[in-house]
C-alpha cells in the first residue's frame, strides 16, 4: 500500500507467476478437458503482446475479481508489463481498458526487459547519464554477431555487473553488444535505414570524398563492415568453457522486478499516470511513459 492506503498491484501479463495466460470455452468433442468439461483453449497474448482483447478482458476480470486478487480498482494503482517494441496502439488500449473499464486510480506500464534489471527503469531524463556511463564501461561492437549471440544465449561469459547510483548492481550480458549493433542494423529497433557500415562503404566507393574518423572508430567500422558484408569470411576457432546458470526464480524475474519498482515508486505521484490525468488529456498522457512503436 502507498501512504494514502491505496493498494499497489503488479500485473505481469503473459507469464505464469501465479496462473497461465489462457482462456477456455466449452466445446463439444475437444481434446482438452478441465475435469469432465471439454474446452477450447485460446491464448490472448503472443510474445507478451495482446492479440485478442476480448480474451484479455476475461483474463483481467478473473485476475482482479473475487477469485484472485479481489480488489477495488478505483482504490488501487497497477503496474503492468509490456514487451520491448510494443506497438503504441496496444499501450493505448491497455490504458483505455484500465481507466475506462476498471477505473484504476493510477497505472504505469513497464518494459519487461527493464524489469529484469531488478526494477530499475532507465526511461527518465535523470537516467541518461547513468546509461551513458554503463554503455561506455561495458558495451562493445561485436565482430561476429552470430557468435556473440550464441555466447549470450548459451553461456554467461558476457555477463558483467554495473553499480547504479543508488548502490544496487545490475547484470548485463547480450545487451553489451546488442545496443551498439543498432548503429549497424537499425532494423533491430524498428528504424529504417542502411546502417553506419553500409553508409561508410558507399561513401568510400563514391570518390571524391573526405572522411574524418574519430579515435577508435575506424577499427569498429571496419570490423562491422566485414561482419555485415562478408560474414562467411571470418570464423573463429576458439573454444569456450561453458558455465550454465539456472536461477530457480528465472521465470519470475519480471514480476519480482516489477514488485521492487512498484514498492520504490508507490508514493511518487509523478511516476504514475492518474485517472484524473487521463480524463483531462486522453491518450496523450501516455507520452509520459515514453517508448512504444507506432
Amino acid at each position: 500500500m502507498d501512504s494514502e492506503g491505496r493498494k499497489v498491484v503488479v500485473c505481469d501479463n503473459g507469464t505464469e507467476h501465479i496462473f497461465p495466460a489462457m482462456v477456455g470455452r466449452p466445446l463439444i468433442r475437444s481434446t482438452t478437458k478441465v475435469g469432465n468439461i471439454e474446452i477450447k483453449v485460446s491464448y490472448p497474448m503472443d510474445n507478451g503482446m495482446v492479440r485478442s482483447w476480448e480474451d484479455m478482458l476475461h483474463l483481467w476480470d478473473y485476475t482482479f475479481g473475487p477469485d484472485r486478487l479481489n480488489i477495488n480498482p478505483p482504490d488501487c494503482k497497477v503496474l503492468l508489463t509490456e514487451p520491448p517494441m510494443n506497438p503504441t496502439k496496444n499501450r493505448q488500449k491497455i490504458a483505455e481498458v484500465m481507466f475506462e473499464t476498471y477505473q484504476f486510480y493510477g497505472i504505469y506500464v513497464a518494459i519487461q526487459a527493464l524489469l529484469l534489471l531488478r526494477g530499475y527503469a532507465f526511461n527518465h531524463t535523470a537516467d541518461f547519464e547513468t546509461v551513458r556511463m554503463l554503455k561506455e564501461k561495458l558495451c562493445y561492437v561485436g565482430y561476429n554477431i552470430a557468435q556473440e549471440q550464441r555466447l549470450a544465449n548459451e553461456t554467461t561469459v558476457l555477463v558483467e555487473s554495473f553499480t547504479l547510483p543508488d548502490g544496487r548492481q545490475v547484470k548485463v550480458g547480450g545487451e553489451r553488444f546488442g545496443a551498439p549493433e543498432a548503429l549497424f542494423q537499425p532494423h533491430l529497433i524498428n528504424v529504417e535505414g542502411a546502417g553506419t557500415s553500409i553508409g561508410t562503404s558507399c561513401c568510400l566507393g563514391a570518390p571524391p570524398c573526405t572522411l574524418v574518423f574519430r579515435p577508435g572508430w575506424s577499427g569498429r567500422s571496419n570490423s562491422c563492415t566485414s561482419n555485415m558484408c562478408w560474414p562467411e569470411t571470418q570464423r573463429s576457432s576458439r573454444k569456450f568453457k561453458i558455465r550454465i546458470e539456472d536461477p530457480p526464480r528465472r521465470k519470475h524475474m519480471v514480476f519480482m522486478g516489477g514488485a521492487v519498482l512498484a514498492s520504490i515508486m508507490k508514493d511518487k505521484e509523478s511516476f504514475w499516470i492518474s485517472r484524473e490525468e487521463y480524463l483531462e488529456k486522453g491518450l496523450k498522457v501516455l507520452d509520459k511513459l515514453g517508448g512504444g512503436v507506432k
